[in-house]
């Protein structure tokens, strides 16, 4: 019974490998709307501390494992909208409308997450640009 278990699983692991080469991107979704899609090429991904830390090579991203959502592959290059990244969620922000309009430059995430009405926004920092939604 077991080893049926085992071939079984290492099926469904072949299957999933086999398949993952079609898809170029791995996308996070956190319980407050924001998004992480992370290169699937050269990814890796460990949890530490109920923290799960991905990597696409160039960058790594913290994400706790309790607010995450959901995690999907995605063979959408236009997914490539992410979060800030840990080191840079304190440093100054420029915030967009979703139409494209300039709404403000705040001194953090933090900052313009308390001053900004409801809605969904583009923020844009020094090394990343991310979508955010303000409820």
């Amino acid at each position: 019974m077991m080893i049926k278990c085992y071939l079984m699983l290492l099926f469904v692991l072949a299957s999933l490998l086999a398949k993952a080469d079609d898809y170029k991107r791995l996308v996070f979704t956190t319980a407050d709307g924001q998004t992480v899609s992370v290169a699937a090429e050269g990814l890796e991904m460990t949890i530490v501390d109920g923290q799960l830390r991905v990597s696409d090579g160039t960058s790594i991203y913290v994400l706790p494992l309790s607010t995450l959502a959901s995690m999907a592959f995605s063979t959408d290059e236009a997914n490539a909208i992410r979060t800030l990244a840990e080191a840079d969620a304190d440093a100054p922000v420029t915030v967009f409308t979703a139409a494209g309009q300039r709404a403000g430059t705040f001194a953090s995430l933090s900052e313009a997450r308390s001053r900004l009405p409801r809605g969904l926004y583009i923020i844009q920092s020094r090394i990343t640009t991310s979508k955010l939604l303000v409820r």
